[in-house]
Protein backbone atom coordinates (compact mmCIF):
# COMPACT_ATOMS: atom_id res chain seq x y z
CA UNK A 1 0.00 0.00 0.00
CA UNK A 2 1.45 3.37 -1.03
CA UNK A 3 1.27 6.00 1.69
CA UNK A 4 1.81 9.58 0.63
CA UNK A 5 4.56 11.48 2.46
CA UNK A 6 2.08 14.17 3.50
CA UNK A 7 0.07 11.53 5.38
CA UNK A 8 3.18 10.27 7.17
CA UNK A 9 4.16 13.82 8.07
CA UNK A 10 0.71 14.42 9.51
CA UNK A 11 0.90 11.27 11.63
CA UNK A 12 4.32 12.25 12.96
CA UNK A 13 3.09 15.80 13.54
CA UNK A 14 0.30 14.50 15.71
CA UNK A 15 2.58 12.07 17.52
CA UNK A 16 5.10 14.77 18.44
CA UNK A 17 2.75 16.08 21.08
CA UNK A 18 3.46 12.89 23.06
CA UNK A 19 7.26 13.02 22.63
CA UNK A 20 9.82 14.63 24.89
CA UNK A 21 11.28 17.56 22.97
CA UNK A 22 14.12 18.32 25.36
CA UNK A 23 17.72 18.01 24.31
CA UNK A 24 20.82 20.01 23.63
CA UNK A 25 20.69 22.10 20.48
CA UNK A 26 16.98 21.55 19.90
CA UNK A 27 15.32 24.15 17.73
CA UNK A 28 11.76 23.08 17.25
CA UNK A 29 8.59 23.95 15.42
CA UNK A 30 5.54 25.76 16.61
CA UNK A 31 2.17 26.82 15.30
CA UNK A 32 -1.35 25.47 15.07
CA UNK A 33 -1.73 21.79 15.83
CA UNK A 34 -2.32 19.80 12.65
CA UNK A 35 -3.95 16.82 14.32
CA UNK A 36 -4.24 13.31 12.89
CA UNK A 37 -6.34 13.31 9.75
CA UNK A 38 -8.12 10.10 8.91
CA UNK A 39 -9.65 8.76 5.73
CA UNK A 40 -8.29 9.02 2.19
CA UNK A 41 -4.71 10.36 2.30
CA UNK A 42 -5.33 12.17 -0.98
CA UNK A 43 -7.56 14.58 0.96
CA UNK A 44 -4.47 15.99 2.66
CA UNK A 45 -3.28 19.00 0.66
CA UNK A 46 -0.75 21.80 0.95
CA UNK A 47 -3.43 23.84 2.73
CA UNK A 48 -2.98 21.59 5.77
CA UNK A 49 0.54 23.03 6.24
CA UNK A 50 -0.08 26.70 5.41
CA UNK A 51 0.45 28.92 8.45
CA UNK A 52 2.72 26.47 10.27
CA UNK A 53 5.71 28.14 11.90
CA UNK A 54 9.26 26.72 11.87
CA UNK A 55 12.31 27.97 13.74
CA UNK A 56 15.60 27.17 12.00
CA UNK A 57 18.50 28.60 13.92
CA UNK A 58 17.83 32.31 14.40
CA UNK A 59 15.33 32.47 11.55
CA UNK A 60 11.59 32.02 12.07
CA UNK A 61 9.45 31.31 8.99
CA UNK A 62 5.81 30.65 8.18
CA UNK A 63 4.69 28.20 5.48
CA UNK A 64 2.91 29.89 2.57
CA UNK A 65 2.66 26.99 0.13
CA UNK A 66 4.06 23.59 -0.79
CA UNK A 67 6.62 23.64 -3.61
CA UNK A 68 7.28 19.92 -3.99
CA UNK A 69 6.57 16.51 -2.52
CA UNK A 70 9.22 13.83 -2.96
CA UNK A 71 9.57 10.25 -1.85
CA UNK A 72 11.13 11.22 1.49
CA UNK A 73 10.62 14.96 1.93
CA UNK A 74 8.36 17.94 1.52
CA UNK A 75 9.56 21.34 0.31
CA UNK A 76 7.67 24.43 1.42
CA UNK A 77 7.63 28.04 0.31
CA UNK A 78 8.08 30.06 3.49
CA UNK A 79 8.36 33.70 4.51
CA UNK A 80 10.71 35.04 7.18
CA UNK A 81 9.25 36.83 10.18
CA UNK A 82 12.38 38.97 10.52
CA UNK A 83 12.75 40.47 7.05
CA UNK A 84 9.89 39.15 4.90
CA UNK A 85 12.28 37.27 2.59
CA UNK A 86 10.90 34.11 0.97
CA UNK A 87 12.82 30.88 1.49
CA UNK A 88 12.45 27.24 0.47
CA UNK A 89 12.26 24.87 3.44
CA UNK A 90 13.03 21.18 2.97
CA UNK A 91 11.61 19.00 5.73
CA UNK A 92 12.00 15.26 6.24
CA UNK A 93 11.81 12.66 8.99
CA UNK A 94 14.34 9.85 9.43
CA UNK A 95 14.23 6.92 11.83
CA UNK A 96 17.67 5.36 11.49
CA UNK A 97 21.26 6.38 12.16
CA UNK A 98 22.16 5.58 8.54
CA UNK A 99 19.53 7.93 7.10
CA UNK A 100 20.42 10.61 9.63
CA UNK A 101 24.06 10.48 8.54
CA UNK A 102 22.97 10.84 4.90
CA UNK A 103 21.05 13.99 5.85
CA UNK A 104 24.08 15.35 7.71
CA UNK A 105 26.19 14.70 4.61
CA UNK A 106 23.67 16.56 2.44
CA UNK A 107 23.75 19.52 4.84
CA UNK A 108 27.55 19.49 4.81
CA UNK A 109 27.69 19.43 0.99
CA UNK A 110 25.12 22.23 0.74
CA UNK A 111 27.26 24.28 3.14
CA UNK A 112 30.39 23.69 1.06
CA UNK A 113 28.81 25.02 -2.18
CA UNK A 114 26.90 27.86 -0.52
CA UNK A 115 27.82 31.18 -2.08
CA UNK A 116 28.36 29.87 -5.61
CA UNK A 117 26.16 31.80 -8.03
CA UNK A 118 24.85 28.65 -9.70
CA UNK A 119 24.22 26.55 -6.60
CA UNK A 120 21.25 26.70 -4.26
CA UNK A 121 22.37 28.45 -1.08
CA UNK A 122 21.85 26.78 2.31
CA UNK A 123 20.78 29.51 4.74
CA UNK A 124 20.59 27.37 7.88
CA UNK A 125 19.69 23.87 9.00
CA UNK A 126 18.34 22.12 12.06
CA UNK A 127 18.01 18.52 13.26
CA UNK A 128 15.41 17.90 15.96
CA UNK A 129 15.02 14.70 17.92
CA UNK A 130 11.27 14.15 18.27
CA UNK A 131 11.37 10.86 20.15
CA UNK A 132 11.22 7.10 19.59
CA UNK A 133 14.28 7.17 17.33
CA UNK A 134 12.80 9.72 14.91
CA UNK A 135 14.60 12.89 13.84
CA UNK A 136 13.13 15.85 11.99
CA UNK A 137 15.57 17.43 9.52
CA UNK A 138 15.02 21.02 8.35
CA UNK A 139 17.03 22.72 5.61
CA UNK A 140 16.33 26.39 4.87
CA UNK A 141 17.49 27.46 1.41
CA UNK A 142 17.15 30.44 -0.87
CA UNK A 143 13.97 30.36 -2.94
CA UNK A 144 14.54 30.18 -6.70
CA UNK A 145 11.36 31.22 -8.48
CA UNK A 146 10.70 29.35 -11.69
CA UNK A 147 12.77 26.61 -13.33
CA UNK A 148 14.23 25.57 -16.68
CA UNK A 149 11.43 23.02 -17.04
CA UNK A 150 8.83 25.74 -16.44
CA UNK A 151 10.52 27.96 -19.02
CA UNK A 152 10.46 25.09 -21.53
CA UNK A 153 6.73 24.61 -20.98
CA UNK A 154 6.12 28.34 -21.40
CA UNK A 155 8.05 28.26 -24.69
CA UNK A 156 5.74 25.53 -25.94
CA UNK A 157 2.68 27.68 -25.17
CA UNK A 158 4.09 30.95 -26.51
CA UNK A 159 3.25 31.44 -30.18
CA UNK A 160 5.87 34.18 -30.47
CA UNK A 161 8.71 31.84 -29.44
CA UNK A 162 11.39 30.62 -31.79
CA UNK A 163 10.39 27.38 -33.46
CA UNK A 164 12.41 24.41 -34.53
CA UNK A 165 12.02 22.76 -37.92
CA UNK A 166 9.55 20.36 -36.32
CA UNK A 167 7.33 23.26 -35.22
CA UNK A 168 8.03 22.86 -31.51
CA UNK A 169 8.84 25.91 -29.38
CA UNK A 170 12.43 25.86 -28.18
CA UNK A 171 15.22 27.87 -26.59
CA UNK A 172 17.49 29.91 -28.80
CA UNK A 173 21.08 28.77 -29.30
CA UNK A 174 22.34 31.52 -26.96
CA UNK A 175 19.84 30.48 -24.26
CA UNK A 176 20.94 26.84 -24.52
CA UNK A 177 24.60 27.84 -24.25
CA UNK A 178 23.88 30.04 -21.22
CA UNK A 179 22.04 27.23 -19.43
CA UNK A 180 24.72 24.69 -20.33
CA UNK A 181 27.58 26.93 -19.16
CA UNK A 182 25.81 27.65 -15.86
CA UNK A 183 25.36 23.91 -15.29
CA UNK A 184 29.02 23.24 -16.09
CA UNK A 185 30.16 25.91 -13.63
CA UNK A 186 28.03 24.42 -10.86
CA UNK A 187 29.24 20.86 -11.60
CA UNK A 188 32.84 22.11 -11.70
CA UNK A 189 32.37 23.59 -8.24
CA UNK A 190 31.28 20.16 -6.99
CA UNK A 191 34.09 18.29 -8.76
CA UNK A 192 36.82 20.67 -7.56
CA UNK A 193 35.73 20.39 -3.95
CA UNK A 194 38.02 18.44 -1.62
CA UNK A 195 36.82 15.73 -1.48
CA UNK A 196 35.12 15.85 -4.88
CA UNK A 197 31.33 15.69 -4.98
CA UNK A 198 29.41 13.77 -7.67
CA UNK A 199 25.76 14.79 -8.20
CA UNK A 200 24.58 11.54 -9.94
CA UNK A 201 20.99 12.78 -10.38
CA UNK A 202 21.30 15.86 -12.59
CA UNK A 203 18.15 16.41 -14.65
CA UNK A 204 16.07 19.23 -16.08
CA UNK A 205 13.74 19.32 -13.06
CA UNK A 206 16.80 20.12 -10.85
CA UNK A 207 17.55 23.33 -12.74
CA UNK A 208 16.22 26.73 -11.66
Amino acid sequence: VKIRMKKIFQILENSQSNFSLSGQGFCGTSGPSMGLLTGDSNLITSKDFIGKVFNIGRISVTVQDMIAEGGFALVFLTKSHQNGIKYALKRLFVNSEHDLNICKTEINIASLVAGHKNCVCLIDSCINYVGEGVHEVLMLMNYCKGSVLQSMNEKLKDNSSSYSSSGIGCFSELEVLKIFCDICEAVAKLHHNNPSIIHRDLKVSCLS
